[in-house]
């Protein structure tokens, strides 16, 4: 797979802010390390197990073709996307059917200029409209949503996390720094990392609830470091590693804040590896999706492996996306990734895809044009398995 393909790909779901604002353990002490790429070619089958693959159902004008976010409870499907039609989607978790989400576009006190991101707590949902500089809350209850009131925030945001102490964010145009955090008014506490080109890019998702340890953490594309943020403060946890040393932090982001220089930033940082555009992990297992000498990877870490497998080196038996060779993670839930399939982009033509369980699923729905994937890693079994 060529990197044209896979940025392509990627580029839909990354959000740029050029228009707003121009082998064993992984885990030592303090760092998380990528472990070194294995040079095979591997069926995505090969790496997976607990495959779930579940029919979302209901009106096309009801059904995210682009999905950035996936959340599950209990009760839930959460899918977000934010850069399409910038809106919240919702379905019965033990149905696959869609559920009507009370939030609509305008200018009222309880409607959204646009979707940026959302947040699960418990039992509520935590809506941001980052232009409209708000947070409305939702609660859910026996297939019913119930809006409350907005929390108005301070500054423009894009993207954010539930805090303890209120919320963090990530800045929109014309803020000093990249990282604040407000309380539960919405009024500012802090601000962090002073804007540069290094954030010019955001991940997938830039904020991630680890269930395992109750943590929530921050980490951005081209910064080496995971930060703690559950406590309304910026704590370094991690840094990510590579052939035995710590990932240096770039040190030269004198770019000019355009395409031209946010080119001539990534192709300084070519010989280590950066742009960490998919963070997820369970806990236990974990997704990163970095580049490396302009090629693209995935990195896949689990209790008993961990590996790493260029792009160009997956093939995709599993969602059959036409371009992108490993499932993009958007989210987990328990010991499971979350991923989307959408029906127009299957490659159904795919050597692969007779008898496969994702052909079954098509022909025992061939109304759904949207699938919810669930699968969790099992890097011990080979090719051939």
């Amino acid at each position: 797979m060529t990197i044209k393909k896979i940025m392509k790909k990627i580029s839909k779901l990354l959000i740029v802010f050029f228009l707003t604002n121009c082998n064993q353990s992984p885990h030592k002490s303090g760092y998380l390390d990528i472990p070194p790429e294995t040079g095979e070619v591997r069926k995505v089958s090969s790496l997976v197990k607990d495959v779930t693959i579940t029919p979302l159902i209901g009106d096309l004008g009801n059904l995210p073709y682009e999905a950035d976010k996936i959340s599950v409870t209990d009760d839930l499907i959460l899918i977000g996307d934010f850069n399409f039609s910038q809106s919240l989607f919702a379905f019965d978790r033990a149905s696959g059917e869609t559920l009507e989400v009370p939030i609509r576009k305008g200018e009222g006190p309880y409607e959204v200029k646009e979707v940026d991101d959302f947040w699960v707590e418990g039992n509520q949902i935590y809506v941001l409209d980052g232009i409209g500089r708000k947070v409305i809350p939702l609660s859910y209850w026996e297939k019913t949503f119930e809006i409350e009131d907005p929390i108005r925030l301070e500054v423009l945001t894009q993207r954010f996390a539930k805090t303890k102490t209120g919320f963090v964010a990530l800045t929109g145009g014309g803020q000093d720094n990249e990282l604040v955090f407000f309380n539960k008014s919405g009024k500012v506490i802090s601000s962090h990392l002073p804007h540069s080109i290094a954030y010019l890019m955001k991940p997938l998702n830039p904020f991630h609830k680890l269930h395992s340890d109750d943590r929530t953490i921050f980490h951005s594309s081209f910064e080496p470091v995971f930060y703690q943020v559950e406590q309304g403060e910026l704590n370094p946890l991690d840094t990510l590693a590579f052939q035995g040393k710590g990932i240096q932090s770039p040190k030269n982001t004198d770019f000019v804040m355009d395409l031209d220089g946010f080119n001539q930033f990534r192709e300084s940082l070519r010989n280590q590896p950066s742009m960490f555009s998919v963070f997820e992990s369970t806990g236990k297992q974990t997704i990163l999706f970095y580049f490396y000498s302009n090629k693209s990877y995935f990195a896949l870490f689990s209790e008993e492996k961990n590996i790493s497998i260029q792009s160009e080196n997956l093939v995709n038996d599993l969602s059959f996306d036409y371009e992108v060779g490993f499932p993009i993670a958007k989210g987990v839930s328990n010991a499971k990734f979350l991923a989307s399939i959408i029906k127009e982009q299957v490659n159904q033509e795919h050597p692969n895809f007779e008898g496969s369980e994702l052909q079954k699923a098509i022909i025992a729905n061939p109304l759904t044009e949207v699938f919810l994937l669930e699968f969790s890693l099992d890097l011990k079994r080979k090719n051939s398995d």
